[in-house]
């Protein structure tokens, strides 16, 4: 916190408490305190949510980068298993077909399918320390039909989700299409 009461962005300090080997839990409960005190409270003039910042968790482009992911990443590294992740991917492709995919748990899923290639050995460059560990230790990578699943909660979150919608409506938009497409080609099978 500042001398003049405004905290730090509270990407970079989950960021650095992860970085640093803190408890991703704590930094993410930190981090929702410090968001309690902030100047800029989220609201409009009239005291309304910002409709944006309500559905996309008001933070980057990146896939770790807002709040309903590092939730779940909090709640990932205190996993056993590849159960959390299947959940998440399942959400978004055994649903309605039909039906709009809710912004949490398109974020979810794409924080998901980040694991996964990770696992696959195409990890992001700004991945968290703390999902790199999980990962490497959970060997997922011998789940073969979870890259396949990625893929299509990837697809799915781009084509058919609030989080998608969302993001269309800021300058931010091409940004975050291309970090997700990203995500995609990571994800698609390497040849041979």
């Amino acid at each position: 916190m500042t001398d003049d009461g405004t905290g730090p962005d509270d990407d970079e300090d989950l960021d650095d408490g992860i970085e640093e080997g803190g408890d991703a839990a704590d930094v993410a409960d930190d981090a929702e305190d410090e968001t309690d005190d902030d100047e800029d409270d989220g609201e409009d003039e009239d005291g309304d949510l910002r409709e944006e910042e309500a559905v996309m968790g008001g933070h980057g482009v990146g896939s770790f980068q807002n709040a309903d992911a590092q939730a779940w990443v909090a709640e990932l590294v205190e996993s056993d298993g590849a159960d959390l992740v299947e959940a998440a991917l399942d959400d978004v492709t055994e649903g309605d077909p039909d039906a709009l995919i809710g912004a949490t748990e398109a974020a979810v899923a794409i924080a998901a399918a980040e694991v996964v290639a990770a696992a696959r050995g195409k990890p992001r460059k700004d991945i968290p320390e703390p999902v790199r560990s999980w990962t490497k230790a959970k060997h997922l990578a011998h789940h073969y039909d979870l890259g396949r699943r990625a893929r299509l909660a990837v697809e799915r979150v781009l084509t058919d989700s609030e989080l998608a919608e969302a993001w269309d409506e800021t300058e931010d938009a091409e940004a975050w299409r291309a970090d997700v497409a990203a995500l995609l080609a990571r994800l698609v099978k390497d040849p041979g």
